[in-house]
């Protein structure tokens, strides 16, 4: 995992066989909790899409669960998709958080070529607390309106709030 202290441990041998049967079946596989190398060795013997459920960019806040731009690229050509956590350790090192950290993880990403690879992955079920301006999915649509705040298009706030993991999930 993630938050494992040895950080050069990856996938065994019996994992590698896990991803191949998980291949022929068509189950995704969910990289948000692994550390750096369990997630090369998948995207190595991996051959469906790549999902990174709940994930942020360690560019913006760095931080072992979140991913660097080298995974998301990976991610991105895999043809899989990264779902921005809420998660306020994961958004920003500072004391406070807002839609704007959320909104920060988004257009980095987008920036990457991501606009068909970003969904939502907020977590409400397993975080402590959230950001400021966020109590729940009642609050969704705040993101989306300072998204096209900024010039996004509905086309592309409708990707990023379920098209692209829907996508990913109808063609699994």
């Amino acid at each position: 995992g993630a938050l494992e202290s040895d950080e050069n441990r990856g996938l065994t041998d019996f994992g590698k066989t896990v991803v191949a049967e998980m291949n022929k079946i068509g189950m995704l596989i969910d990289v948000s909790h692994l550390n750096r190398k369990s997630f090369y060795d998948i995207a190595k013997v991996t051959k469906m899409p790549i999902v990174a459920t709940h994930s942020c960019s360690d560019f913006i806040c760095p931080h072992k669960r979140n991913l660097t731009d080298e995974q998301f690229k990976i991610i991105k050509n895999s043809g899989g998709c990264v779902g921005v956590n809420f998660y306020p350790p994961f958004l920003t090192n500072r004391d406070k958080c807002g839609i704007d950290d959320i909104v920060k993880h988004i257009e980095h990403f987008m920036e990457l070529g991501g606009e068909d690879n970003i969904g939502i992955g907020a977590d409400f079920d397993g975080v402590d607390c959230l950001p400021e301006g966020i109590s729940g999915v009642e609050d969704m649509y705040k993101i989306f309106d300072r998204l096209l705040a900024r010039g996004y298009t509905e086309e592309q706030a409708e990707k990023i709030s379920h098209r692209n993991f829907e996508r990913i999930f109808e063609n699994a």
